[in-house]
């Protein structure tokens, strides 16, 4: 009997970051970006890669801005949205580790403005839109929404 494609899930597992892992992914919010930004990200706080086999599906870190506050980041590829729910459970547990590793007491996040799907997850991760978008707020000058978490808000992690 034949065993369908379906019925065999490969699971996604976490690594730690590398440079190569951002230069083979495809990030699916900006397919020609420069992925430099990625890596200073990842050189300035914890980060982390999720894999598919030999092949990196997402990227996600967070800046530590300075004491107490954090930014997160991330660049995805489009397989990922295979992986919803394990990649929510991951980030969470990430984002929660991080915030008691670093005494964090806000956590920052932005969304394209145009990226509904980017916004709503930021919203089941907890985050709160701040309100408001920011212009020009990336290198290459796309507008984004700013969201938080704040320690004593309903949805601190901790």
């Amino acid at each position: 009997m034949a065993v369908s494609r379906l019925a065999i899930k490969i699971r996604p597992e976490v690594r730690p970051f590398q440079v190569t892992d951002v230069q083979q992914l495809v990030n699916r919010d900006a397919v020609n970006q420069d992925m430099t930004l990625t890596v200073q990200q990842a050189n300035a706080g914890p980060a982390f890669t999720a894999w598919i086999g030999d092949k990196p599906i997402g990227c996600a870190g967070v800046v530590l801005a300075w004491s107490g506050v954090g930014m997160a980041w991330m660049a995805v590829s489009d397989e990922i949205a295979e992986h919803g729910l394990w990649l929510t459970r991951i980030v969470r547990a990430f984002l929660r580790d991080i915030i008691r590793a670093n005494r964090l007491h806000r956590l920052e996040a932005v969304a394209l403005e145009d990226s509904t799907r980017n916004k709503q997850w930021l919203a089941v991760l907890g985050f709160a839109y701040e309100g408001g978008t920011a212009h020009k707020y990336l290198s290459d000058k796309r507008a984004v929404q700013r969201f938080e978490l704040v320690e004593g808000m309903d949805t601190w992690p901790m």
